[in-house]
């Protein structure tokens, strides 16, 4: 047993001990100076916030809001494992949110509680030179299929915690498909009206999904990539007590839903062994959230941000390109350590490779994300990238992605 194990085990008498309904995690939450739980799992649990992945190994692996990589044998009678809490906070509140989990046979308190603790896999045949991993953080898991989730929920919840969102107001956000379908998910929960504004060009798919929500959905002029952000704030200002902006370019939520979660599931999951992070730059909530959790944390970790690149400029939904008019104010470059620009035929390449080579059906920032990591695979000696796969591939079959060789 390791010795977070035994601090874990040999709780003082002070411990809070919860008492799990059936089928879910029993947890043992030590009021001591550690930073572990224990808690005793049976050998094939599969909750919806503490999840159980396969890995290379042949273990599962514990994944969660904040959790270490614990490892349970597939067949072992049940016994204490550890839970790191790290930035989470208070350990009640921990437990609390372990036992609002339950099996993946049972109903869940809400959609909302399985938003996060997404998996992080090894890409079998991604790498370009054998000494180098290639991880795949799995935001396309969520329950809406993106990064995004996490996100549109921070923001809701921190808004109405403020007091500035209350009952009766309608949301109102820019988005180029995924923010607003992540919202749209979100506000159906909450039972809050959506209003979108969205640039004409975008997928087909994403437009049925947020009609079908029931989302109020205006398209703005492709002439100007920018004009979904002018036409939500146009609405703002005309009505200013009736909505609310949710507004991710320059909401502080937007990154810390990252720092906060994001960040620290690939740090503790990979033990902090990370040698480069690769994501899109969109908002810049999550390369600058990321980054500032690895910061904290002594992870010294490039930063790597992926931009649509070449002539004429590639279009990669959900990606923005440093030289555009409008670039949003929560990124902060100064975390930054490079940025990669990805071109569009390149980007159509290596999504596909990503299904028919690893089985992933993800979007087209996922694949720009992966030509930049093989890159940065070929220039290093040995080590470890993680890429963030923001989007599943589903909301692109109208797209040229899905057409056939």
């Amino acid at each position: 047993m390791s010795a977070g194990n035994r601090r874990a085990a040999e709780a003082p008498a002070e411990s809070v001990e919860t008492t799990a309904p059936a089928g879910v995690v029993e947890v043992t939450a030590a009021e001591d100076a550690s930073d572990d739980f224990a808690f005793v799992a049976p050998a094939q649990l599969a909750s919806g916030w503490t999840t159980f992945r396969m890995t290379n190994t042949g273990h599962p692996t514990i994944s969660g809001w904040h959790s270490s990589r614990a490892l349970l044998p597939a067949q072992a009678p049940p016994q204490p494992q550890h839970l790191s809490r790290s930035a989470f906070g208070d350990k009640r509140a921990y437990a609390r949110r372990l036992m609002s989990s339950t099996d993946s046979g049972q109903a869940a308190s809400s959609l909302l509680t399985h938003v996060g603790g997404t998996p992080l896999i090894r890409l079998q045949r991604a790498s370009p030179n054998p000494k180098v991993e290639i991880w795949a953080k799995l935001e396309l898991a969520n329950p809406t299929g993106s990064l995004k989730d996490r996100i549109a929920l921070h923001m809701i919840e921190q808004a109405e915690a403020r007091g500035e969102l209350r009952p009766g107001m309608i949301i109102v956000e820019a988005t180029s498909g995924n923010t607003g379908i992540a919202l749209g998910m979100v506000a159906a929960v909450k039972g809050y009206r959506l209003k979108l504004f969205m640039l004409e060009n975008k997928t087909l798919e994403r437009r049925k999904i947020l009609r079908h929500w029931g989302v109020d959905l205006v398209l703005t002029s492709q002439d100007d990539p920018d004009s979904h952000i002018y036409g939500a704030q146009g609405q703002i200002a005309a009505e200013p007590e009736r909505y609310f902006y949710i507004n991710q370019n320059e909401n502080q939520d937007n990154v810390r839903a990252h720092e906060q979660g994001t960040g620290p599931e690939i740090a503790e999951t990979l033990e902090g062994k990370i040698d480069a992070v690769v994501a899109g730059y969109g908002t810049g909530g999550c390369l600058t959230g990321i980054a500032r959790a690895f910061r904290s944390r002594g992870i010294g970790a490039r930063i790597v941000a992926v931009e649509p690149g070449g002539e004429p400029r590639a279009k990669i939904d959900g990606l923005k390109h440093s030289s555009e008019s409008y670039q949003p104010p929560i990124y902060d470059r100064e975390l930054i350590d490079h940025t990669i620009e990805a071109p569009e035929e390149e980007t159509y390449r290596v999504t596909r490779e990503l299904a028919r080579r690893e089985g992933l059906i993800a979007g087209l920032s996922s694949g720009a994300c992966l030509w930049a990591a093989q890159r940065l695979a070929k220039e290093m000696e040995s080590g470890t990238i993680v890429v963030v796969c923001g989007d599943r591939g589903e909301r692109y079959f109208s797209t040229r992605l899905f057409d056939a060789d």
